[in-house]
């Protein structure tokens, strides 16, 4: 799916930034229009905003996700992790996936490669943002 937005003023009512920064923008549209760990596309053109979803990944991973939020609520680390490793090779750039397994690994005592999930969750969100 995808919208497309005039930038007008009634845009900047809705998203109450600076109409000359872009950044801040892409950035109130992100927060705005992710849901759990899937963020939008944004293009931010002199006149349009564009805005696309991945519905189809969305709708496959929605379902998987949360039983893995509901076994690690349980403390089921060990049926949530085999679900995330499926997320992961599956759809490899959603950060929060790896954030969750390195919480995962955490609480069952591996610092080590906890700490190298989290690492791997910040370069997917560096990679998403375009800084690599």
């Amino acid at each position: 799916m995808t919208l497309i937005f005039a930038i007008d003023d009634f845009l900047f009512e809705l998203f109450p930034v600076d109409k000359r920064d872009k950044k801040e923008l892409e950035k109130a549209l992100k927060k705005f229009y992710t849901e759990g760990p899937f963020e939008p596309k944004i293009e931010i053109t002199d006149e349009f905003v564009k805005i696309t979803f991945n519905d189809k990944l969305i709708s496959e991973d929605r379902v998987p996700f949360q039983k893995v939020l509901n076994y690690c609520k349980n403390k089921e680390f060990d049926k949530a992790k085999p679900l995330l490793y499926d997320l992961i090779e599956k759809t490899p750039n959603i950060s929060e996936y790896y954030r969750v397994l390195g919480q995962i690994l955490s609480e069952e005592g591996d610092q080590k490669e906890a700490i190298n999930q989290l690492i791997d969750a910040f370069v997917g969100i560096q990679r998403t943002n375009g800084l690599f």
